[in-house]
């Protein structure tokens, strides 16, 4: 029986060059393009950047339609390490197949191992019957999947209405039509032709959201000889991703031999939000168990770490997991920053300050001067009394970082009236300033700003107030974070970018592209990055965000209109890897009158990642918890409601960084009580058409003290590196570390215990087995609240004959939170 090779897709870039008469030597540029684009036009050659070097085992391109059948003469295919130097792939399988309605030309590459991949088209200029719908998402490169086996052929089939699953035999087999699995008990399946061995099943959706809360319960598996009688599987591991925009469903099983499996929906209501679309014969997949041997193919983890890891004295966070072979007994919790009291630090007491200080900026302890010095966004309304553009950049300082003074610059206004505002060319929008002693004088205060001309583009100033543009890189919209990493010493700015979701009612979509830069002048070509997916679409809870704020929103949640996307993101470059404070926002797309649509709430959350490309997200809660918002009474506006709620209520940006602060890091953020997209942004008066035509929007007016929207500057802590900790009770619970190797004489521990609790760790070699010296019944239990607990072993604690040898650390913790560990002297 024929099989099909598994395939996971790798995370990609796209780009474009075009007439590239010379493909060995010619680079791609336009990475993030975010239009259509056809391929076959100009000499092009298309580009696929994958963020490091990586195994590629397959390319593809996607036409928008169905075009003339490709010839593997028609191209040329280059793989490349550095965008500069391209070698040619010799040999390659080529197809050119129609899936979907769509023309496929697919290039299989036997696992080339770059960081670039290009695909020049031998098509003369004029030509152009190969139209790819988006070019970030018609550009595709994928690797062996080793985490399943092959694919099964299959038809699929179906049973409308299955009440009683064991006795419900599918039926329709080979439709075509369009089939929701989550409408009142239907069931999906398929007929394998004879028994056969499933590893796992696979369920991918139109959309990339679904009405589920993506639980395993909502749906049961079941398995038959003769598609009469059937029985259900036990054991089934359920999970859930986005892939190619769209929902995708995996059960794996456990030795089950069968000809016939079916997954049963448990919904009984009518509505249907999970659909097999276009041909579902397509979008019902089956595989066999998992390969023996990797082969060289990429997992789907999260992060692939090296056996073993070297951590060397680095503190390692539980953040992220991947370092963390067994836990047993012990949960993981995030721990929200502790604000600096219930007000805000900065508040608008100046006359050029608008209705709202967003914080689309930053802020840096400057340790040559000993002074805290902030740059923050002035909202004027459009108001051109001191300054030409709506969105003007101020500066503050402060000895403490709590008390604050606006000094008056001497730059230019419209009036001639002294501010405190910075003098920039153009209208620009956010702002990461970073300093540097080392770099020219003129140079020492470096910014990544955006420009709706320029982009993204690069700034320096001798004084952080009297800036000059240096240049620009990547493409997208507004917010950008950039931050000087010195573990890995470098630049790393995280940048917005969109695209096309049609399986949206408002399609444009957002998330992360990064950059980097070893002398903020040249950066690499940007990469996608970190994404929403399907756990953030799930309609319950992107429902119960919005419903939380409802009482600032003007219209209604819309459930079936609903979607969570990434908008910005504060960065922390943290020994172990970058931490980020993704705004995640929640969106809903309801429309009745202006600028209602794209409304909604964001929430700070917690990121992590080692190489900047791979993120991981485990704990999905916000790190800044929003203040209460409250009702005015039955026939209150939503201003009246704005006016009685807490003054960071609503939307929330951060700065672009966190820094260390003593033992504590600081992060500043900027509180609300609207939403993103609340009429009072853009008309001072509601207009025309509107329910409350010709009366005040709600901006706050400092002079007057009217208004019920406004936007001020606050502050949460966290006790350093105390971002998430691994928790037991009252009963004892273990958790035991991955292969590492380390360099250091002790091991440090930071920790809270309870005074009926203990910590202890032990240390074991390569096999799991305990090293003789280093049990836990040797170890001395540790007690109370400490960032350095020092670990210690019957009558010793150094572990220097240790270092550089392959170990795992096994901690014992009982009443009590662990929050990282190193090894250092």
């Amino acid at each position: 029986m024929n099989v099909i090779t598994p395939y996971v897709q790798l995370p990609t870039t796209a780009g474009y060059v075009d007439r590239d008469e010379g493909p060995e030597t010619t680079p791609v540029g336009n990475w993030g393009f975010p239009f259509a684009l056809t391929a076959d036009y100009m000499g092009r050659s298309l580009g696929f950047h994958l963020g490091a070097v990586t195994q590629v085992d397959k390319v593809e391109l996607w036409c928008a339609g169905v075009t003339l059948v490709g010839k593997a003469e028609m191209y040329r295919l280059y793989a490349s390490l550095d965008n500069r130097s391209y070698t040619e792939i010799e040999s390659f399988q080529f197809l050119s197949r129609v899936i979907e309605g769509r023309t496929v030309d697919s290039f299989a590459l036997s696992g080339v191992r770059a960081q670039f991949i290009k695909v020049h088209i031998l098509a003369e200029e004029g030509n152009g019957v190969f139209p790819l719908r988006l070019l970030q998402l018609d550009a595709r490169a994928y690797a062996v999947d080793a985490s399943i086996g092959s694919q099964l052929p299959a038809l699929i089939g179906f049973r409308s209405g299955d009440i009683v699953p064991e006795t419900g035999a599918l039926q329709e087999w080979g439709s075509t039509a369009t089939f929701a699995i989550d409408f009142v008990r239907n069931s999906v399946g398929i007929d394998l032709g004879e028994t056969r061995e499933v590893g796992r099943i696979d369920l991918i959706n139109r959309y990339s959201s679904s009405k589920g809360t993506g639980k395993g319960e909502e749906y049961a598996l079941y398995w038959s000889d003769d598609n009469v009688t059937y029985s259900q599987a036990e054991h089934v591991a359920f999970t859930q991703k986005i892939a190619n925009l769209q929902l995708v469903y995996s059960f794996e099983l456990e030795q089950i031999k069968a000809r016939y499996f079916k997954v049963n929906t448990r919904f009984t209501d009518g509505e249907s939000h999970f659909e097999l679309y276009d041909n579902p014969q397509f979008r019902v997949k089956a595989f066999g168990p998992a390969f023996d041997s990797p082969g060289g193919g990429n997992s789907t983890a999260p992060f692939l770490v090296a056996q073993p890891f070297s951590i060397g004295s680095r503190t390692e966070l539980f953040i992220s997991r991947d370092l963390v072979e067994a836990i047993d007994g012990l949960s993981y919790t995030l721990h929200p920053g502790v604000k600096h009291g219930d007000q805000p630090i900065l508040t608008m007491d100046r006359p050029w300050e608008g209705y709202r200080q967003v914080l689309w900026g930053d802020v840096l302890f400057d340790e040559e001067e000993q002074l805290f010095k902030m740059w923050y966004f002035t909202d004027t309304g459009g108001s051109t009394e001191y300054f030409p553009h709506r969105w003007t950049l101020l500066y503050a300082t402060s000895g403490d970082g709590i008390n604050w003074s606006k000094p008056l610059t001497g730059t230019s206004t419209n009036n001639g009236k002294p501010t405190n505002a910075v003098a920039i060319s153009g209208a620009v929008e956010t702002a990461s300033v970073m300093k540097d002693v080392s770099a020219p004088r003129n140079e020492r205060y470096r910014m990544v700003t955006f420009n709706w001309d320029k982009r993204y583009q690069t700034m320096v100033s001798p004084d952080g107030i009297n800036w000059t543009f240096a240049g620009s890189f990547g493409s997208g919209h507004d917010v950008a974070s950039a931050v000087w990493d010195p573990y890995r010493e470098k630049y790393v700015a995280l940048h917005k970018c969109s695209f096309t979701d049609p399986g949206y009612f408002h399609p444009v979509r957002r998330f992360f592209y990064t950059t980097t830069s070893s002398d903020f002048r040249t950066w690499t070509p940007s990469y996608r990055s970190l994404n929403t997916d399907a756990k953030d679409q799930l309609v319950d809870q992107v429902a119960k965000k919005l419903e939380e704020i409802e009482p600032l929103m003007e219209v209604p949640v819309n459930r079936s209109l609903m979607r969570t996307d990434m908008y910005g993101a504060g960065l922390y470059p943290h020994e172990s890897g970058l931490i980020a404070f993704p705004w995640v926002f929640y969106a809903n797309d309801e429309e009745v009158y202006y600028y209602t649509i794209d409304d909604g709430i964001d929430d700070v959350q917690l990121a992590f990642s080692r190489d900047g490309n791979n993120w991981s997200r485990e704990l999905r809660e916000p790190v800044i918890r929003r203040g209460e918002v409250r009702t005015a009474g039955p026939e209150a506006t939503v201003q009246d409601n704005a006016a009685v709620s807490d003054w960071d209520c609503g939307w929330i940006y951060t700065a672009s960084k966190a820094f260390d602060v003593g033992d504590e890091v600081w992060l500043y953020y900027n509180g609300s009580n609207y939403t993103h997209t609340q009429p009072a942004h853009f008309y001072e008066i509601y207009p025309e058409g509107h329910p409350r035509a010709g009366q005040s929007a709600g901006r706050f007016d400092h002079k007057t003290g009217t208004g019920a929207f406004r936007g001020e500057i606050g502050l949460v802590k966290w006790k350093r590196d105390r971002f998430v900790s691994v928790d037991a009770g009252q009963a004892e619970g273990v958790l035991t570390t991955k292969p590492i190797q380390f360099t250091g004489s002790n091991l440090l521990l930071n920790a809270r215990i309870a005074e009926d609790g203990y910590l202890k760790a032990e240390l074991l070699d390569d096999r799991g087995n305990v090293i003789p010296g280093f049990s836990a019944e040797e170890c001395r239990a540790l007690e109370g609240d400490h960032m350095h607990h020092l670990v210690s072993w019957s009558d010793h604690s150094s572990v220097s004959d240790l270092a550089g040898s392959v170990i795992k650390i096994r901690f014992y913790l009982k009443a009590g939170q662990l929050f990282s560990y190193r090894f250092g002297d």
